[in-house]
Order: C-alpha cells, then sequence, then structure tokens
C-alpha cells in the first residue's frame, strides 16, 4: 500500500540531528543542565514540524526527524536550516544561558531502500557537517538502488 506522499508524488526525508557539543555541556553543568537541554531542544524542533512530521530521540545527543509532504531535497533543506535556527536560541537553565547548535544530515526517502540503511546515510551526512565546522546542514542526494553506480 502507497502512503499518501508516494500517491500525490510528493517526497519524504530522514533529517539526522546530533546537538553540538553536547557531552560538554553535561560533564561541565552537571546532568540537570543536559537534560533541560534536551528537553527545550527537543520542543523547539516539535515546534518546527508539521502535523503529519515525526521526530524521535534515538539516544544521548541524537534526533531523527522524519517529514511528509515536501517537494525535494532542497525543501528538506530548508526544513532542516529551520530546525537548525530554531535550536540556536540560548537556552535558561539553573547554571545560566546555555547556547546549542544542531548538525543536521538530511536524505530523502526512497521506499525501496531498507530503513536503515537510509538512517545510516543521514548519519553519514550529520557526520560531515561536524567535520565541516559543526552548527550545519549537510544535505545528500543518494542513488536510488536501480542506478548504476560509476566505476
Amino acid at each position: 500500500m502507497k502512503s499518501n506522499d508516494q500517491r500525490s508524488g510528493r517526497a519524504s526525508a530522514l533529517l539526522f540531528c546530533d546537538l553540538d557539543a553536547f557531552k560538554t555541556i553535561n560533564d561541565r553543568d552537571g546532568h540537570a543542565v543536559g537534560d533541560t537541554v534536551l528537553q527545550t531542544t527537543a520542543e523547539r524542533v516539535r515546534r518546527c514540524l508539521r502535523r503529519d512530521d515525526l521526530a524521535a530521540r534515538l539516544g544521548g545527543d541524537e534526533l531523527l526527524v522524519m517529514v511528509f509532504g515536501i517537494q525535494d531535497l532542497a525543501n528538506a533543506e530548508t526544513m532542516a536550516e529551520t530546525i537548525r535556527i530554531a535550536a540556536a536560541e540560548s537556552i535558561a537553565t539553573m547554571a545560566g544561558p546555555v547556547a546549542i547548535s544542531l548538525s543536521i544530515g538530511v536524505v530523502l526517502i526512497d521506499p525501496r531502500q531498507p530503513i536503515d540503511s537510509l538512517i545510516q546515510q543521514a548519519d553519514q551526512a550529520m557526520d560531515e557537517a561536524k567535520r565541516l565546522g559543526r552548527n550545519r546542514v549537510v544535505p545528500i542526494q543518494l542513488l536510488s538502488p536501480v542506478q548504476e553506480r560509476p566505476t
């Protein structure tokens, strides 16, 4: 059975988000402050999403977001930028204001690929965002499984 997005020809995307330098905040300010940062960031991400989009914490400082009914990879990148900017606002904590940023990897969902593979590719894009200096969005265009890879 096809989803509404597949029937309408619209795309879906996977955003792999990682809170930059979160371990430093936990180590410096304590786990209660870290929890406040996680909860506030999660709420900011949620406010950026539409009714049918999904967000989940994978563990530690990683969030996975699925956005549905987008036009293309550029549209998914724009949504990720909106999330990145919202997360960057200073967070009031018992230790004082805390600044956080997100590194986000973005891939379009190809229903022919296993979800584990898509998550891994979005994670690799997020790793590239960190390598490029953090606090950025890196979209990647996937080859579909039926496309030939150049040799």
